[in-house]
């Protein structure tokens, strides 16, 4: 179902992401938590290769989308919006996100349907659209609302 590479923002000049369709799984680098939020408690995680799951979403330019708008921080991006809850500074976004995240891609044509499938097995606390699972059901709430 989910073929991935890799992606470690710091290597960021190595990166061979392609400029076609997919999903994407953003998680935390081992031993990586969240900042803390005095109004937000820690989010449950399941793990994806031993990673905790934060994340995923489909593009229809993977590069574009994960480099772009994700780590660079161009254009529209709900992830940015919602790690700005708990690091305000676009700048320092950007720095936390090459220093604490991998990304995992996978391309493909029926994106929709298997970022679908992620959310139901993952449980991703950033994806607030498409996640009816109980476990975290307050935590996206609350983050839904400081976004």
């Amino acid at each position: 179902m989910f073929d991935e590479k890799v992606c470690y923002p710091l290597n960021i000049e190595e990166l061979k992401i392609p400029l076609e369709s997919g999903n994407y799984i953003i998680c935390l680098k081992n031993g990586v938590k969240l900042p803390s939020h005095n109004e937000l408690q820690d989010p449950v995680y399941t793990t994806f290769k031993g990673f905790d799951v934060l994340y995923t979403g489909i593009a229809s330019n993977l590069f574009k989308r994960i480099i772009g708008n994700h780590i660079v921080g161009l254009g529209k991006s709900t992830f940015r919006v919602s790690l700005g809850v708990f690091i305000s500074n676009s700048n320092d976004r950007t720095k936390w996100i090459l220093e604490n995240l991998i990304f995992f891609y996978c391309q493909n044509e029926n994106a929709e349907e298997i970022e679908k499938i992620i959310i139901n097995k993952y449980n991703p606390p950033f994806n607030l659209k498409h996640n009816t699972n109980p476990i975290n059901q307050e935590f996206r709430r609350e983050l839904g609302v400081k976004r």
